[in-house]
């Protein structure tokens, strides 16, 4: 567990290539670099672009 929270502490302070490193299927890989770079659509990251979005919507 340690592990695995030092590759994604390094990934956070954005040593991209440390992500690539990790052993983990792609789709986890590139997901997580989606995360750390913002690029996820949350509701928040939409209201910031002026994108309307269901009020129920949890995310």
């Amino acid at each position: 567990m340690n592990e695995a929270r030092r590759q994604v502490e390094s990934v956070m302070n954005q040593n991209w290539s440390d992500l690539w490193a990790i052993n983990a299927p792609p789709k986890t890989r590139h997901l997580v670099w989606k995360v750390c770079r913002g690029c996820i659509p949350t509701r928040n990251r939409l209201l910031q672009r002026q994108v309307e979005c269901a009020a129920e919507c949890p995310l």
